[in-house]
This record gives C-alpha cells, sequence and structure tokens, in this order.
C-alpha cells in the first residue's frame, strides 16, 4: 500500500508542526538531530494513514457503478417524515451505526463531525451514509403511496 499525494502532504505538514511544538525537547537532546525527529515523526504518521486506510478497505470502497443517489434530495425528503416514520423506517432498513450516521447527517453534522463522534474514520462514515441512504430509498420505494 502506498501513500497518496494529498496524505503525504499532510504527514510533512503535521511534522513541522510537532517539531515546532517540540521543539525545545528535541533542541535539549545531546546531540541535536532534527532530521532524525522529523524521520521518526513521519514514519509515525505515514503508518497511521496506511493503518486507517486498511481498516477502511474492510468496509469497502462505495460501488461507483451504481446510480446517483441524490443523496442530498433524499436527505430533505427525510427530514419531512413524522419522527415515528423515520425512525420506524430507519430500523427497518439500516443497521444501528447506519442510522446513527443518518440522524447525525439530518441534524446537519458533517462527515468529520459524525466519525469524531462516533470514533470512526471520515471514508468510513462517508460509506456507511451511502449506503444507509441507497436502504432508505429502497424502503421508500417499496411502499405503498399514501
Amino acid at each position: 500500500m502506498q501513500l497518496h499525494a494529498a496524505d503525504a502532504a499532510d504527514a510533512v505538514q503535521e511534522a513541522f508542526l510537532v517539531l515546532f511544538q517540540k521543539a525545545e525537547a528535541v533542541l535539549a537532546h545531546d546531540p541535536v538531530n532534527v532530521p532524525g525527529f522529523l524521520f521518526g515523526t513521519l514514519r509515525n504518521k505515514a503508518v497511521r494513514v496506511l493503518a486507517a486506510r486498511s481498516r477502511e478497505a474492510v468496509v469497502g470502497p462505495i460501488d461507483d457503478d451504481e446510480l446517483s443517489l441524490d443523496e442530498d434530495g433524499l436527505a430533505a425528503l427525510l427530514r419531512r417524515e413524522t419522527a415515528e416514520r423515520l425512525a420506524s423506517l430507519l430500523e427497518r432498513a439500516c443497521n444501528p451505526l447506519e442510522q446513527e450516521v443518518v440522524i447525525m447527517g439530518l441534524d446537519d453534522r458533517d462527515g468529520p463531525e459524525i466519525a469524531l463522534a462516533l470514533g470512526i474514520t471520515p471514508n468510513h462514515a462517508r460509506v456507511l451514509r451511502h449506503r444507509a441512504l441507497r436502504k432508505l430509498r429502497e424502503a421508500l420505494s417499496h411502499e405503498e403511496p399514501s
């Protein structure tokens, strides 16, 4: 597995921030080894990014061959549902984690906020939201019109 260019750039930037924050301790070492400190910090950051990506791979990528869900339109439709009907629909169609992601999204929380609150990665939150909305759309399409 390889680091993406954006991830590498973020890791370099974060490594220099850590160096800035710990400059006094780094410079107190004898001999001073700034390149070694930066290398170790960068290596650790890269390992964390790659580990997170491997955990996301277990979830699996979103199938780009599927039709687009027009997620904003579906979210707007879900916001108009009564709380009871929405709860029933979510319970029937989605697993508990997907339910949380959808509810937080309907409360206007963005992907990184949802991920942080649930202790998952932003990509995992995005995948869960996509799958949940697909399931909800399917469930709504099978209901009798009222």
